[in-house]
C-alpha cells in the first residue's frame, strides 16, 4: 500500500510540476493521471517476466548524477564553445570495465538499468553498448576520460 501512495504522489506532483500552473483543472487532470499511472504500474509489475529490485542504493546513485549534472553542462559547454570557435572533434570512445552481476537477479538487473541510464543521461556521455555476459560497457565521452565505478558507470 506505501508503494501504491508513494507512486501516486510522484505521479501527482510530477504533472503539476510539467504543467506549469496550478489549477482546479490541473489538479483534477493530475490526480486522474496519477490514478492511472499507479494502476498501469500494478499491472505491468503482475504481468512481468523479470523482477527488479530497487534499494536506497539507486536513489543515491541518482541523487549523484542530478548533482553532477549542473557541473559538468558547464564543462561540456566550454569544450563545445572552443571547439566552435577553433574545430575539432572532442568527443572519443572508451570502453570501460562494467560488472555486470548475475543475469537472474533482481538486485543485479535494477543495478544495471540504473548504471546504464545514470550513465546515459549525463551531459557528458552516454553509454553505447552494454553487452549481456560481457563485463565492460562502450560509452561516447565528450570530456576527457575519468576513471568510473565499474558497478555504477559513474
Amino acid at each position: 500500500m506505501l508503494v501504491a501512495i508513494v507512486a501516486w504522489c510522484l505521479a501527482f506532483a510530477g504533472y503539476l510540476l510539467f504543467a506549469g500552473q496550478f489549477s482546479g483543472h490541473e489538479l483534477a487532470t493530475a490526480a486522474v493521471l496519477a490514478s492511472g499511472a499507479t494502476t498501469w504500474t500494478f499491472v505491468i509489475r503482475r504481468c512481468a517476466s523479470r523482477r527488479f529490485a530497487f534499494s536506497w542504493r539507486h536513489a543515491f546513485v541518482w541523487l549523484r548524477a542530478i548533482g553532477s549534472a549542473a557541473p559538468a553542462t558547464l564543462r561540456v559547454f566550454g569544450v563545445l564553445a572552443r571547439v566552435a570557435m577553433f574545430g575539432g572533434s572532442p568527443g572519443s570512445a572508451e570502453s570501460v570495465t562494467f560488472l555486470r552481476g548475475g543475469e537472474g537477479d533482481p538486485c543485479d538487473r535494477a543495478r544495471r538499468a540504473n548504471a546504464v541510464l545514470t550513465a546515459s543521461l549525463a551531459p557528458d556521455s552516454f553509454v553505447v553498448r552494454a553487452q549481456p555476459r560481457h563485463d565492460e560497457a562502450l560509452i561516447h565521452t565528450i570530456l576527457p576520460p575519468r576513471p568510473r565505478d565499474p558497478r555504477w558507470l559513474q
